[in-house]
Order: C-alpha cells, then sequence, then structure tokens
C-alpha cells in the first residue's frame, strides 16, 4: 500500500506538472526547446564532420591512385593479366611501384590492380606478399563505368564482411584502352565510430546541461507566472 501510495502521488504530481502548474508549464515549454535545439545542432555538427573527414580521404585515396595509375606499365599490366606468374619481371616491377604509391600516400590499406573479364573483376598485381593474380573480384557498377569511361571513380562507405571501407581506382590507359584499374581502400568504419562516439558524448553534455537550464527555467518562470496568476 505504501508503494502504491507513492505512485499515486507521483502520477499526481507529474498531472499537475503539464496540466496545473502554469510555472512548471513554462519551464517545461523553455527546456524542450533548448533540447529541440541542442539535438539539431549535434546533428548537424555530426554531419559536417563526417561529411568532411570523408572528402579529405577520397582526396587522398583519389591523388594517390590517379597518380600512382601514371606510374604502372600497361605493358607489363597486360604481360601479367595474361600469364598470372607472379615471379615474373613484369609483376615485380609492378608491385615494386604498388609499394611506393602506398608508402608516398602513408596508407595502411593494401593497393591492388585488377583487369575486367565480364561481369567480374580479376586481381592482377598487389602489394601483398602473397600475390592472388586471377582471383575474381565484384565489379561494381562504379567501377564498370570507370572501366567503360576510362575514368576515376570513388566509393563509399560502403560495408562487407570486412569492415566499412573508402575506395578510388584510376585507369591504367595506353593506345589499346583500359589496361586495368589501379585501386586503393581505407577502413574508415573505426574513425567514423570514433566520430559518432565523440558526438554523443558532446550530446549528453549539452543534455546535463538542459537539466540545469530546467531547473533554472523553473525558478525564472515562477517569478514570471506569480503576476500573470495575480
Amino acid at each position: 500500500s505504501m508503494v502504491l501510495g507513492r505512485q499515486e502521488g507521483l502520477a499526481l504530481a507529474l498531472r499537475r506538472v503539464f496540466t496545473g502548474s502554469l510555472t512548471a508549464r513554462i519551464g517545461l515549454a523553455g527546456t524542450a526547446s533548448v533540447l529541440v535545439a541542442v539535438g539539431i545542432v549535434g546533428v548537424l555538427e555530426y554531419r559536417e564532420a563526417r561529411g568532411e573527414l570523408i572528402n579529405r580521404l577520397r582526396d587522398t585515396l583519389l591523388t594517390a591512385v590517379e597518380v600512382g595509375a601514371h606510374q604502372l606499365s600497361p605493358a607489363d599490366h597486360r604481360s601479367v593479366a595474361l600469364s598470372q606468374d607472379a615471379a615474373s619481371p613484369e609483376f615485380q616491377r609492378l608491385r615494386a611501384s604498388l609499394r611506393q604509391i602506398k608508402a608516398a600516400a602513408r596508407l595502411s590499406s593494401p593497393i591492388y590492380t585488377f583487369r575486367r573479364d565480364g561481369r567480374l573483376a580479376r586481381f592482377v598485381a598487389m602489394t601483398h606478399e602473397d600475390p592472388f593474380i586471377g582471383d575474381p573480384n565484384e565489379l561494381r557498377p562504379a567501377l564498370r563505368a570507370s572501366f567503360e569511361a576510362a575514368s576515376a571513380g570513388f566509393e563509399g562507405p560502403y560495408s562487407n564482411a570486412t569492415g566499412t571501407w573508402l575506395s578510388a581506382w584510376a585507369p591504367i590507359v595506353d593506345e589499346a584502352g583500359v589496361a586495368g584499374m589501379v585501386q586503393a581502400d581505407f577502413e574508415v568504419g573505426a574513425l567514423l565510430e570514433r566520430l559518432a562516439n565523440t558526438a554523443l558524448r558532446q550530446l549528453l553534455f549539452a543534455l546535463a546541461g538542459v537539466c540545469v537550464a530546467f531547473l533554472l527555467a523553473l525558478y525564472l518562470a515562477r517569478n514570471i507566472a506569480r503576476p500573470i496568476r495575480a
């Protein structure tokens, strides 16, 4: 009975706050306005920071692959695609160039090249120690469009079984056309999660400030409501 009495008392107090007390209603209205404003500003700031991060990484990746594509020999690429020989001098030259591109761009993820094979893309050269020449990969629509237009491209963030990624690629071209694509990836999942956690902490701090503002609003609203009630 004591618990029921407390619950009824709490319900009555809340009913008075929302329906009976002009002071509380003024305070709640002000607090709700502040809360909405804080939420909108937080979301906008998070979206802006996220966009700036993605744009910065996109520019870095695109610069790396566009400059790097000119350092790769289309003839070597066609030769390795045909022979699939990881011990050939052509493959060794391609891998050395890819490693130089990776080091110059300060990338942690591997860089690789591939060729188009119908509806698939097949790996040709890579910075990995253990080559996997000829292994198939998905030919995504954006990548297919770049093969057809002989142009650079960018995609992301997109998620797969290994993480959340940004990818940029550029064509390796000669007189015969597109010999292949060089692609660089960046695993962005950890950065996006850190950015979201920072935004969440800022929101929690803002909510704490709103609670203080609510108490202050109740005090001010009482002084405003007293002459209105009179």
